[in-house]
């Protein structure tokens, strides 16, 4: 969440499948490749068992100083682009987690592509 002191802007975009009904929603979602969206993605307690981009990104981003605004910024190639602070880091590494196991079980892949997640 931006400080209330800064200009950073948050961008939030509509669902497109929001007000669709379930079989047409349902048809939509098969038509771009995605399934069992409707599945709660649950996030872990522990960092036991992370998926390895999140754990080859964890060891290297826990080594990171914050900038001077209290983020943690990854520079480096090949490394999940989580930009937090570091206190939230071990959340954000958990939800990260979640969200690419859950890409996965979908059919989707997560890609380090340079500096990127894709």
């Amino acid at each position: 969440m931006p400080r209330k002191d800064t200009d950073d802007i948050i961008k939030i975009n509509a669902n497109p499948f929001h007000d669709s009904n379930s079989k047409q929603k349902e048809k939509e979602l098969e038509e771009v490749g995605l399934k069992n969206v409707e599945e709660p993605i649950l996030v872990a307690e522990d960092l036991r068992k992370l998926h390895p981009l999140v754990k080859q990104s964890s060891e290297f981003l826990k080594s990171l100083q914050p900038d001077t605004k209290g983020i943690i910024i990854p520079k480096q190639e090949y490394c999940l682009d989580i930009q937090v602070s570091k206190k939230s880091l071990r959340r954000a590494l958990l939800i990260m987690d979640a969200l690419i196991k859950a890409l996965e079980e979908r059919d989707c892949r997560v890609l380090l592509s340079g500096k990127s997640t894709v």
